[in-house]
Order: C-alpha cells, then structure tokens, then sequence
C-alpha cells in the first residue's frame, strides 16, 4: 500500500489550541483486492451407499491480501490423535485478516483464533458440501467487496493541536 500526505488550511480555532478543518476532497487511489477458491471433492459419492462427502478448499493468487482468510479455533487436545482439535469457524473478517495469526494461535490466547490457507470438510451429504461451497463463495466475495471499500479512503478533517509547524 501505498501513503500519501494531504494537508488543508486551518478553518477554525477554540481557546483550547486546538483547530480542525475538514471537507476535503483528496482521496487515496482504490486498491483491488482478489483471491482464487480452488475446489477439491471426492472422486466418487453414491447416496445411500457412501456415509460421507469431503471437499477441500485452497487459496490461491492472492492480490493485495493475504491467502490465510479461513478463521480456526484451536479446541482440547485429543488424546487418540496426539494432537490438539482444530475447528474451521467460517471466512475471516477484514478484523481477522488483521488479529488472528496464521497456521497456529498465539501463545496464551483465550480464545484460540488462528487463520489459515486451507479448509478440509467432511460432510454426510454431497448437498450439504454445496451449501457450504456456496456459502464460502458468498462470504469471501463480501470479504473481497470490504477490503476494496475499505482501502477506498479519503481526507475527513485535520486537527491541529497546539503550535504546529506549517
């Protein structure tokens, strides 16, 4: 990303030294953001004859955003597996993308939020997996839409405090 300073002439003064102005109408360029969804399923379903349908999800060409936008949460430790639970909680928020670490939580975190590139579901119908695909389609496409918005910003107001230089 890219910065750019912008100033404006002070509008306005209070006995306290501080001034503001606002209304201006510099902006900073938009920044497009994208990802690609590459789907996994298995080779072979037959209802009523196979109890499960697993599809995995990766992230991939990640513009101007990172790839690890599938939220966890670190559960108990299982002692059949030797390893800790890890249970996939949805697409990140913008706010996420931002707090949560990635491939493991941070040391001490209550809860145990953590993100990462993959999702790997079971699921006990083909539909179910659908509903799901199209479900994380429709919240990375919102996450997408966000982080445009978001970088899409402009100048509100400056507020001089005190004596500043000019």
């Amino acid at each position: 990303m890219s910065s750019s300073s912008t100033s404006s002439s002070i509008s306005g003064s209070n006995s306290s030294g501080v001034s503001s102005s606002s209304g201006s109408s510099e902006s900073a360029p938009s920044i497009k953001h994208g990802i690609k969804l590459k789907k996994f399923v298995q080779t072979s379903y037959v209802i009523n004859n196979i109890d499960g349908f697993r599809m995995k999800i990766e992230t991939l060409s990640a513009n101007n955003m990172n790839s690890a936008i599938f939220r966890y949460i670190k559960g108990p430790f299982n002692g059949n597996s030797g390893n800790y639970q890890e249970d996939f909680d949805g697409v990140c928020s913008p706010s996420d993308l931002e707090e949560f670490p990635i491939d493991a939580p941070a040391a001490g975190a209550n809860p145990a939020w953590f993100r990462k590139d993959y999702v790997d579901l079971v699921f006990r119908s083909q539909t179910t997996a659908e509903e799901t695909w199209d479900k994380i389609v429709s919240d990375v496409t919102i996450l997408i839409k966000t982080l445009d918005v978001m970088d899409n910003i402009s100048q509100e107001k400056i507020v001089s405090i005190g004596e500043p230089a000019n």
